[in-house]
């Protein structure tokens, strides 16, 4: 195996030790963080992607994990709306991993929640 191969090995090793999970036995819940509000865990449809590399257009290359909430609309607390506000400013903790919403998609009696992580970002 060269050395190449053996780094991409341990890279991928390390990502997966990063997944998160829900702990066994529970449903997928969340938390929002909103300005000082903070919810209590709302149970709701979690897709946590696998932590990859991104660069921006100063070329400077870091690592991100992508998340999709769906979440009933009747379960999220009055003060979390207008939901559109909650892009860019709240953040979702889930598996004691802290997600920005970067996204939220409004269908009506469900939300979906577009977030990012930045593992690499201690305040992420």
């Amino acid at each position: 195996m060269s050395a190449a191969a053996i780094k991409s090995f341990k890279q991928h090793a390390a990502l997966a030790r990063e997944a998160i999970q829900p702990a066994r036995g529970q449903p997928p819940s969340f938390v929002l963080n909103y300005g000082t509000d903070t919810s209590s865990a709302i149970t709701a449809a979690i897709s946590v992607g696998g932590i990859r590399m991104t660069s921006d257009d100063r070329g400077r290359v870091s690592r991100i994990q992508p998340a999709t909430i769906s979440v009933r609309v009747a379960l999220l607390p009055s003060w979390a709306q207008p939901f559109d506000s909650l892009a860019g400013s709240a953040k979702v903790v889930t598996a004691g991993k802290t997600f920005k919403i970067s996204g939220v998609a409004n269908h009506g009696e469900t939300l979906t929640l577009t977030c990012l992580r930045w593992p690499d970002d201690a305040d992420a």
